[in-house]
């Protein structure tokens, strides 16, 4: 690919390079690569073939029964499934949800897999492994108005630590950083709290959490360029 003149020389991953040789989005290269991962034919270490990870899905997909929407679903709620769920069970959804997906829309196919995840695991009994290969934080490039989005997947655990935080510090009159002196302990004041701004898990993090003594040491926090310092 590089003697086309096409990809990057500093492109390093491999979704980046079919990205730049195909002129996709990096974020549909990754697709394509994952999909591949789990639909393609594989080989054993001594040559022999083996069935791809999800081989109803590949068989269908080969005769033209479902398309690439089904296919999503399909490797979500495989992929969702918790460890302890075996193999061969494991297999015999995914053949189930092939077939079907041949007679039904992808959001209909999607109700199907949300059923038979509930019959495999009725008790929602997932495993601390199972959480840590999902979770996921991402923090999305800067838009034109400087903004960035924020997504991804927080354990039960952290949940619990955001929900403590934004509890104390997020609630009204508190850590607003609109203020000259926003409040971090005690109670405000009710002028604070009538002239606070609704966004206030977003104030959280611009008004106290640069000033935080136990997240930052204050002198590693202002040295970066993204530190909201105040004019005396």
């Amino acid at each position: 690919m590089g003697s086309c003149g096409v990809v990057d020389r500093q492109t390093v991953t491999l979704s980046h390079a079919i990205a730049d040789w195909a002129l996709i989005s990096r974020t549909e290269a990754t697709r394509r690569i994952n999909a591949a991962a789990d639909l393609g034919p594989r080989r054993g270490l001594t040559g022999e073939p083996i069935a791809p990870v999800l081989a109803g899905a590949a068989a269908a997909q080969r005769e033209g029964k479902i398309g690439a929407e089904h296919i999503a679903v399909i490797r979500r709620f495989c992929h969702q499934l918790p460890g302890w769920v075996g193999q061969a069970t494991r297999e015999r959804a995914e053949a189930q949800l092939a077939r079907h997906g041949g007679q039904v829309r992808p959001e209909q196919l999607s109700g199907l897999a949300a059923t038979i995840a509930d019959c495999l695991n009725p008790d929602g009994t997932y495993r601390d492994e199972d959480r840590a290969r999902r979770r996921d934080l991402t923090l999305g490039s800067r838009q034109a108005d400087g903004m960035s989005k924020l997504r991804g997947l927080i354990t039960p655990e952290s949940r619990a630590t955001v929900e403590a935080v934004l509890a104390k510090l997020g609630a009204p009159g508190m850590c607003n950083p609109e203020s000259e002196a926003p409040y971090m302990d005690g109670a405000p004041s009710q002028a604070a709290i009538d002239t606070d701004p609704a966004q206030r898990p977003n104030a959280l993090l611009t008004g106290c959490w640069p000033g935080c003594a136990v997240c930052w040491r204050p002198q590693s926090w202002v040295s970066t360029t993204a530190y909201p310092r105040r004019s005396s």
